[in-house]
């Protein structure tokens, strides 16, 4: 038996909330993540400002901030074994794996002093020990930056990704050189606000940076933006890097203990939330709750954002009116 015109026009105003909804629900992509994908680390691992993946260890590394250390962890999140160094680091924000090798980015500058920064790289790998290790000293050409993310790439050359008032990938211009030469960096292009870290994928191809909420995929030789997507709000924190297994990306969050999980890689240009400014590492002794007392957290402001745009819609269908959401 055919609908009334009232029984058809409550189901028209059904389909159209649950439309609006649905499009205002997936108004922010977000790389998709399984509850079982999320394990807490270590203690031990500590605060994890940076990640590298080292597969053919299978395990990922994470620096120390400030001690001359960087710790092995496990994709369990334990941890497998520490390595010294004989540096004093001011502020590491960043690790890297590149031909067999970890690089340490010692690159943080927050009082904004630093007019050169170091990247340690170590020979030796063996747990437990004191590895030797080569200083390089960088150099930006237009003064001090603060910087959140460091990447060695296929060819060997370091990329920073600084922070502040005008945020960009630097580079060196060849492989960096060792020991007392100043290798004076190259601004290659902008970036997003506040990234916390960056990765090459597997084949080099693409540069990963993420902030505390997304991730941004680039191309890896022109550095334009290919993909983008929000963090679940689980996985927002400060590390990333490629997962083991290569096909995913591993990341961190700002518990304490720090979490780990793993996301899929955006494959699509998405709209994401502006990035939150960047917050200091948790200490040891943080819970999440000490990490969130900056502000709201990201993904609270899209749920409030989410409603608002369900009100506003209501509002419009209750005068007669069919809003269109756009993302």
């Amino acid at each position: 038996m055919a609908d009334s015109p009232a029984g058809t026009a409550r189901a028209l105003r059904a389909l159209t909330v649950a439309g609006m909804l649905a499009a205002a629900a997936g108004a922010t992509a977000t790389a998709p993540a399984r509850a079982d994908d999320t394990i807490s680390t270590d203690p031990a691992v500590g605060e994890v400002t940076g990640m590298a993946a080292d597969p053919g260890r299978k395990v990922y590394w994470v620096p120390a901030r400030t001690s001359g250390q960087v710790r092995a962890m496990g994709a369990d999140g334990k941890v497998k074994g520490t390595v010294s160094y004989g540096a004093t680091p001011q502020d590491v924000q960043a690790v890297s794996f590149h031909d067999s090798r970890v690089w340490v980015g010692d690159v943080g500058d927050r009082t904004g002093s630093r007019d050169t920064v170091a990247a340690y790289r170590f020979g030796d790998l063996a747990y437990g020990g004191t590895a030797p290790y080569r200083s390089f000293t960088l150099a930006y050409p237009d003064g001090a930056k603060d910087c959140g993310a460091m990447a060695v790439s296929r060819t060997g050359k370091i990329y920073l990704v600084t922070r502040g008032s005008k945020p960009g990938i630097y580079r060196t211009t060849g492989e960096p050189v060792p020991g007392g030469p100043t290798n004076t960096l190259v601004r290659v292009a902008d970036a997003p606000a506040n990234v916390t870290d960056a990765s090459f994928n597997a084949d080099g191809s693409s540069l990963v940076l993420r902030t505390l909420t997304s991730v941004h995929v680039l191309d890896a030789y022109k550095l334009t933006a290919t993909a983008a997507a929000a963090l679940p709000e689980k996985a927002q924190g400060l590390g990333l890097t490629t997962a083991l297994d290569g096909s995913q990306l591993a990341v961190s969050g700002l518990a304490s203990p720090a979490t780990l999980t793993n996301v899929a890689v955006p494959t699509s240009l998405a709209s994401v939330p502006p990035a939150p400014a960047t917050v200091a590492p948790a200490s040891p002794a943080a819970t999440p709750s000490a990490a969130a007392a900056t502000g709201p957290s990201a993904a609270s402001q899209n749920r409030g954002t989410l409603w608002a745009l369900v009100v506003a819609g209501l509002i419009s269908l209750a005068s007669g009116a069919f809003v269109a959401l756009k993302h």
